[in-house]
């Protein structure tokens, strides 16, 4: 159960704690915690009454916020971080890129390093929030994935608490803060800290829902090879080139026959419906992150060597649900 309403309670499990109603202290001290940001206050007569908490933690940052007054607060994109906001008290609303998003407290919300990022919080507002270093969470990804990363991860921002694994991560960030905050306690031991983070970085990337999702957990479900992985990981690389059965066999070392029998075995698919499927998930990336005034499908399509726009909208559309000129000018989120 979240501390609902607890300042006292929450405030006791943090190594470090700040309070101030001083706007500028308080914007230095919330700026050095997370990153330079603009912060006002909404109104005149209010008491900001800013309280922090924070532990770190190895990559990660546990933090308790609360401002006592309606503020604004603008943060740009995060870059070198991820960002788990769960509310606890209080409304709100969040601009994650062009999206719009009123605050719940039956929501959580995840702010990806790439995103855009504006929040306008009402009176008394406060959250539990936990940040993740960029470079450990992509780092830690791509060992699970062996492959490095083509484009940056990005997570839906929105978090229904009341499903399983999502009420599973916030109590086990609940947990280990709360654990943090006790003098002496086993989770500052290496091994134990290991662990615990690995546990909490594998419970997001596997319980939220983010671009390499669905690669991740197919291959929880079924580990593949290494030359299959190999094959897999040159595939993402080289996924804006053409790609010959012959390279994959080259990069793989082995012969074609056994490029065939192992993305049959192993992945249920041919390469070639593999690197079509990789090639139109990328596009349909690129398609959420543009406009029409940015791009067009068919500058799009053609950089992926799709030459043939009608068959690539009849295999796009079969895939996705809609056309990617649907896709292009939908709101980016």
């Amino acid at each position: 159960m979240l501390y609902k309403n607890n300042e006292t309670a929450c405030l006791k499990d943090y190594k470090s704690t700040f309070t101030s109603n001083d706007l500028d202290e308080a914007r230095h001290q919330i700026s050095n915690i997370f990153k330079p940001h603009e912060l006002n206050v909404l109104g005149k007569g209010q008491s900001l009454n800013a309280k922090l908490g924070w532990t770190d933690f190895g990559g990660t940052t546990f933090i308790y916020l609360k401002h006592g007054a309606n503020v604004n607060i603008y943060a740009e994109k995060l870059e070198n971080f991820f960002l788990l906001q769960i509310p606890l008290n209080g409304e709100g609303q969040l601009r994650v890129d062009n999206s719009v998003i009123d605050i719940s407290t039956d929501m959580a919300y995840v702010m990806s390093a790439s995103h855009d990022l504006e929040m306008r919080y009402k009176k008394n507002c406060e959250h539990i929030c936990l940040k993740i270093e960029r470079e450990k969470l992509e780092g830690f990804l791509e060992q699970q994935l062996q492959r490095s990363l083509n484009v940056p991860l990005v997570f839906s921002p929105k978090l229904d608490l009341g499903k399983g694994s999502s009420r599973e991560l916030v109590d086990l960030i609940i947990h280990i803060a709360r654990q943090l905050g006790e003098e002496g306690s086993s989770f500052y031991h290496p091994i134990v800290r290991q662990q615990a983070e690995s546990l909490l970085l594998s419970s997001m990337l596997v319980g939220l829902e983010h671009n390499y999702h669905e690669e991740l957990t197919a291959e929880i479900r079924s580990p593949r090879p290494y030359y299959i992985k190999k094959a897999e990981a040159y595939i993402h690389n080289n996924i804006d080139n053409p790609i010959l059965l012959e390279d994959l066999a080259r990069e793989a070392c082995i012969s074609l026959r056994s490029i065939y029998s192992g993305f049959h075995n192993y992945l249920n698919t041919t390469p070639m419906a593999y690197i079509k499927k990789a090639k139109l998930n990328r596009i349909h990336e690129e398609l959420k992150k543009l406009g029409p005034s940015q791009t067009s499908v068919s500058e799009v399509a053609l950089n992926y060597g799709f030459s043939h726009f009608g068959n690539f909208a009849a295999s796009y559309k079969k895939m996705f649900g809609e056309l990617p000129s649907d896709t292009l000018r939908k709101p980016v989120l």
